[in-house]
């Protein structure tokens, strides 16, 4: 498959891209693509007057929800961080990309220490598995970019919470639901797909598994945020 093709197919037909990586894996044009397309789309953003007040807002509310006060001081220096909407993009993009795959290809490779199937799974093998299913995250971001422009606001329009709108965001429960981006999930899924393919489990079990894990985790960070803020 052609570079188009497999990111193509990571969304229409995952299984079959994926079968293919463990054929003749490749991933650093994959990760490439996906980290200068997430940096540029959110440079983008960040380079307009909307997109600065939107940085604002959300740095304000990442403080608010770790329990800290929010002085003139500190909302000053926060308009100053947003003058770095780029810098901030591209180290997202870092995050996102080469750092989240390097941990989920390595765990991935870990975990085939313990598979029941014969034949070794190399390195590269798990990490063309996590490049692509990052495709989800640069497919999310390229939606959510253009979203944050018109909503003026960088809080994700495809989150769990969008359905509950009467619930107060000061709440364990309203981060929990937010944390439940429809591309997370289908991420997670994609990682669970890879699990299963080189740990030789069945693979709806695994995925779905993978996604429970991943709700599992939002769960907690949402109540260690709301203990941190004071939240109910």
């Amino acid at each position: 498959m052609t570079l188009m093709q497999r990111l193509w197919g990571v969304v229409t037909r995952p299984r079959q891209v994926f079968d293919a990586l463990l054929k003749g894996p490749t991933w650093i044009g994959t990760l490439l693509c996906c980290t200068v397309l997430s940096a540029a789309v959110w440079a983008a953003l960040y380079s307009t007057e909307i997109g600065r007040l939107a940085l604002v807002d959300q740095l304000e509310r990442t403080v608010l929800a770790t329990g800290q006060p929010v002085t003139n001081t500190s909302y000053t220096d926060l308009q100053a961080l947003s003058g770095r909407g780029a810098g901030y993009a591209v180290a997202r993009a870092v995050l996102l990309g080469p750092v989240l795959v390097a941990v989920v290809g390595i765990g991935l490779h870990v975990g085939t220490k313990f598979r029941r199937a014969a034949g070794p799974i190399s390195l590269r093998q798990c990490l063309a598995l996590a490049a692509h299913a990052g495709v989800i995250l640069t497919v999310r971001d390229i939606v959510a970019a253009p979203l944050s422009y018109v909503r003026e606001t960088t809080a994700s329009a495809t989150t769990v919470g969008v359905l509950f709108p009467l619930v107060d965001e000061t709440t364990a429960l309203a981060r929990f639901l937010g944390s439940l981006d429809l591309f997370l999930l289908w991420w997670a899924a994609l990682v669970g797909l890879g699990a299963a393919l080189v740990w030789g489990r069945a693979v709806r079990r695994t995925a779905a598994g993978a996604v429970c894990v991943f709700v599992a985790g939002a769960g907690l960070l949402a109540a260690g945020l709301s203990l941190a803020g004071g939240g109910g």
